[in-house]
């Protein structure tokens, strides 16, 4: 079970575009090398565990990648369901779902 706190302040939608500003910008192109450095090639299924909004999961399914979002803040899974639907995007959501193989799991979340 995660602490109320965390959920509360995750539902705050204070997180929501985060990486996009100020000094998080630095956080979000630092991450995007090293996950680079990583990646098989496509194409690849990936586990982003801890997504949140679901940034990383929308840049990795950009670059053609199979990218499946876990985050246990309903809030999060939402907007990114929502941020999908907008956009277009064909992009496999999930809540809770653990499919047999991955070629990555990625966790760029501290929280829990």
């Amino acid at each position: 079970m995660i602490n109320k706190n965390i959920i509360d302040h995750y539902d705050s939608g204070i997180e929501l575009n985060r990486l996009n500003v100020g000094t998080s910008e630095l956080e979000r192109v630092r991450t995007q090398e090293i996950i680079l450095r990583y990646l098989h090639k496509t194409p690849s299924r990936i586990l982003d565990v801890g997504a949140g909004s679901g940034f990383y999961s929308f840049w990795l399914s950009d670059l053609g990648y199979e990218v499946h979002l876990l985050d246990p803040v309903s809030k999060h899974v939402q907007y990114a369901r929502k941020y999908a639907m907008g956009s277009h995007k064909r992009f496999p959501l999930s809540l809770l779902e653990k499919p047999s193989t991955w070629n990555m799991i990625l966790n760029t979340s501290t929280s829990f």
